[in-house]
């Protein structure tokens, strides 16, 4: 009798009725002057993201033509920015103007989303013209940029070219030229590029290949880029180097600038020294453009 009462009593736990979204989770979402979506989650402020997310799905915004120009680079890594990206970034940026409504269905959330769409044009445009400014700032006199100017370069331009598709769809159609900073950010995809140059009096072939190793995880190497990395160095001892390095851009002006200082014991390898100052100059180098 017991095993027979444990057994419904299993049962019972396992059917559980799925929540019941409200009726107007599923009315029509189309306004010829309204923007809607819909979501939900167990958490409001994910429910309300998710709506954000749907209501921009809807316009079926398709940016993957510019795709190759969204390529990004940080810390080693390549990744491709398309247009979901854009929908996070709207998404986690707060939109102003926007009403929810909203219903809990025991634990689980149900929002509904709806914003004009002159309201969210003029977001949209306030967003572009932000962009535009901030790429206009970075006064882009070198056809080979720094890693900074590059992540700048990158990230502005997906907004700007992500607030023009939407606009677009929108029927907000505005003459802004991109193109000149598309053509900066795609000759220097999917890194900038530099060279390196040592000047120095002693054999520099034991350290090349470990600051070679670190560069490249920021740049591409080319003896024909404007944009250099010069490193000089001395070694007091075999197993100690004080280094200095130094980028400077196209038109000789420094960018970055840093010393290294190492000292190993006596019985250290050149190798185990080279490797030591390329992981440090790495890490110099990430913290520059963090």
């Amino acid at each position: 009798m017991q095993k027979f009462i444990l057994a419904i009593g299993i049962l019972l736990l396992g059917c559980h009725d799925t929540p019941t979204p409200p009726s107007w989770y599923y009315e029509s979402q189309s306004d010829a002057n309204n923007l809607y979506g819909v979501g939900n989650a167990k958490n409001l402020q994910t429910a309300k993201d998710n709506a954000i997310t749907d209501m921009l799905s809807h316009m079926q915004v398709s940016i993957s033509s510019n795709s190759h120009l969204m390529q990004q680079y940080r810390d080693g890594v390549e990744s491709s920015t398309m247009s979901q990206s854009i929908e996070k970034d709207i998404t986690k940026t707060t939109l102003s103007n926007v009403s929810y409504t909203t219903k809990r269905v025991g634990d689980e959330y149900f929002v509904r989303a709806q914003i004009t769409k002159k309201d969210f044009i003029t977001q949209l445009q306030k967003t572009q013209k932000q962009a535009l400014q901030t790429l206009q700032s970075l006064n882009l006199t070198c056809q080979d940029i720094t890693l900074s100017q590059y992540n700048t370069l990158a990230q502005e331009l997906n907004k700007a070219l992500g607030a023009k598709s939407y606009l677009d769809a929108l029927g907000e159609t505005h003459a802004i030229s991109l193109s000149p900073y598309m053509q900066i950010l795609e000759s220097n995809s999917p890194k900038p590029t530099i060279a390196l140059v040592f000047e120095t009096s002693l054999d520099s072939s034991w350290l090349k290949n470990y600051l070679q190793k670190e560069l490249i995880k920021f740049y591409r190497l080319t003896t024909q880029s404007s944009q250099k990395i010069t490193i000089s160095f001395t070694m007091p001892t075999p197993t100690s180097i004080k280094l200095h390095a130094t980028i400077t851009d196209c038109n000789g002006n420094p960018t970055f600038v840093t010393q290294i200082s190492e000292s190993l014991p006596t019985n250290t390898s050149l190798d185990t020294l080279g490797n030591r100052v390329g992981v440090l100059l790495y890490k110099k180098l990430l913290e520059n453009i963090q």
